[in-house]
């Protein structure tokens, strides 16, 4: 749902246990050149159950800890500053 350079905000079908460690991996498109897969650690910082809904029913958050290769920060960073629309 959101991307930052700071965390990630998506629905999933099951609970996540807050303040759990997660090691998520993106694959992020480069233009016309292969997508870039990103390995990310990070904290659970909310997961909250979300009424009405069967399917992927909690709305959760992980905070960023750890991007690699070092040069993930940086295409995260990029991949972030082309798709923002501006307030």
């Amino acid at each position: 749902m959101d991307l930052s350079n700071s965390g990630i905000r998506f629905n999933t079908p099951s609970a996540l246990p807050v303040m759990s460690q997660m090691q998520i991996s993106l694959e992020l498109p480069d233009g016309t050149a292969p997508a870039v897969r990103i390995s990310i650690t990070g904290v659970v910082v909310r997961c909250a159950a979300m009424r009405g809904r069967t399917e992927l029913a909690y709305d959760a958050a992980i905070f960023f800890e750890n991007i690699s290769p070092a040069s993930a920060r940086a295409r995260l960073q990029r991949f972030v500053r082309e798709h923002v629309t501006p307030a």
